[in-house]
């Protein structure tokens, strides 16, 4: 597989023919059709009803679907792929902070964007949202031909800016508007880091400025001591770190957000691994009800208990899947960013999921975390053309989305908004960052 620059023509016409086109707006289509004009879905159906337009692409015994959506990342850590041990959170989080702190920290972690972009599209995913503090990260994938929704994060009096709401609307204020790819978008990092003040005020500036919000929430077991006692590992780092830090609500974590004023289309709760009142989200109307963003395989690398996902599906809650970040992926995990390989492990790990459900959490689900559920996830007239398209590993399977999780190849080539931005390459192996920076001494 090889990703460069957008090689086509935005306005120009493109229909693309494969044996199985499966939109996730209806049921997969037998040897179907997608048209894009002018980066966008243009007509969709059986090859035999639909005129082709443009240029014409056979993709022969492949799958084509949307794009996969990658709801939860911080690339800027990419760096750092392999370089921790799992385990606990907390000691893993504390030798983290111990790498960025190397003088050459802030260069290899700028170096390592490019990889980590094309080591999406190079597995699917066509768009990321990706929770950053540093002021540096936006400019540099404004010029990445992935769709990104761009997190600028706030933690309440921290020693370095977005710390307050002026610092936040300023950081916002410097992205770019004219990039079609990005969206602005804000996050306040933490109940336990983002005071209730600050966390009215961004749930405010969300709904005002119509942003996408994104929080993590109910991550550890300690969080949850925390919000609802005020004790434990939580109050010791206040003490050591905060010269203000947040209050206790004395209550839940999603009782508590809600209370905020996170309660929206637009937003999406990150991880919720131990929230134990997940069910109030179910009483929400759909529309303003947040979505879930689990990230699988981070998830076992910190040993979490299991994730509450299932019940939350079948509550109708929204679960959309993240990576979290490459430094949360052991040395054998080469596609540390792969939203596809993400979904493999849960099929692995829970095979009576029905494959449809898990391509809805990569793809639809995707989109409602991020707030483009009117834009990607689906193929559907008028949605964006972030299109992914993977060879069927035998062609006798009734089932493609069944062929496609048991046994994931790279796919032949990913369209963002219509522009093919990788094709594929002899060589299958998948990019991913070599370089990767020792454990620190502990």
């Amino acid at each position: 597989m090889s990703c460069a620059q957008p090689v086509t023509n935005e306005t120009a016409a493109l229909t693309l023919d494969a044996d199985w086109v499966v939109t996730m707006a209806g049921p997969p289509i037998r040897k179907g059709r997608v048209v894009v004009e002018d980066g966008r879905v243009a007509a969709v159906g059986p090859a035999g009803e639909v005129r082709a337009r443009g240029e014409h692409r056979r993709l022969g015994e492949a799958i084509l679907m949307p794009g996969l959506i990658n709801a939860h990342c911080h690339l800027e850590l990419s760096a750092y792929h392999g370089a921790l041990p799992p385990g606990d959170l907390w000691r893993w989080l504390g030798q983290l902070v111990m790498l960025r702190l190397r003088p050459d920290a802030a260069a290899r972690e700028r170096a390592a964007i490019p990889a980590a972009v094309r080591s999406m599209l190079e597995t699917g995913t066509t768009c990321v949202g990706d929770i950053s503090r540093s002021d540096w990260l936006p400019g540099l994938l404004e010029g990445q031909p992935i769709r990104k929704v761009c997190y600028i994060e706030l933690i309440s009096g921290a020693m370095s800016p977005p710390a307050n709401m002026a610092q936040l609307r300023q950081r916002l204020g410097a992205l770019r508007a004219d990039d079609p790819l990005l969206t602005r978008a804000i996050s306040p990092h933490a109940p336990y880091t983002v005071t209730r003040e600050d966390l009215v005020a961004c749930a405010a500036l969300a709904a005002q400025a119509d942003l996408p919000l994104a929080i993590h929430l109910a991550e550890t077991v300690e969080e949850i001591e925390w919000l609802r006692r005020g004790t434990g590992r939580i109050q010791q780092w206040h003490a050591h770190l905060f010269q203000d830090p947040p209050r206790s609500p004395s209550c839940g974590a999603t009782e508590y957000v809600l209370a905020s004023g996170i309660c929206r289309g637009r937003s999406a709760l990150i991880h919720m691994n131990h929230a134990d009142d997940w069910r109030r989200l179910a009483e929400i109307s759909a529309q303003d009800r947040p979505a879930v963003v689990y990230c699988p395989r981070s998830h076992a690398f910190f040993d979490h208990a299991a994730h509450p996902f299932r019940g939350m599906l079948e509550a109708g809650i929204a679960v959309a899947i993240g990576t979290d970040s490459a430094a949360s992926h052991g040395h054998d995990e080469s596609h540390p960013l792969s939203v596809l390989e993400e979904l493999c492990w849960l099929y692995r790990h829970q095979p009576d999921i029905l494959p449809e459900t898990l391509l809805r959490m990569g793809t639809v689900h995707g989109a409602a975390a991020l707030g483009l559920a009117d834009q990607i996830g689906r193929i559907a007239i008028g949605y964006q053309a972030d299109l992914a398209s993977f060879e069927m590993p035998r062609s006798d399977l009734p089932d493609p989305l069944t062929g496609l999780l048991e046994t994931p190849l790279p796919p032949s080539f990913t369209c963002v908004a219509g522009q093919v931005t990788c094709a594929a390459h002899p060589d299958k192996t998948l990019s991913h960052n070599p370089d990767r920076i020792p454990i620190p001494p502990k």
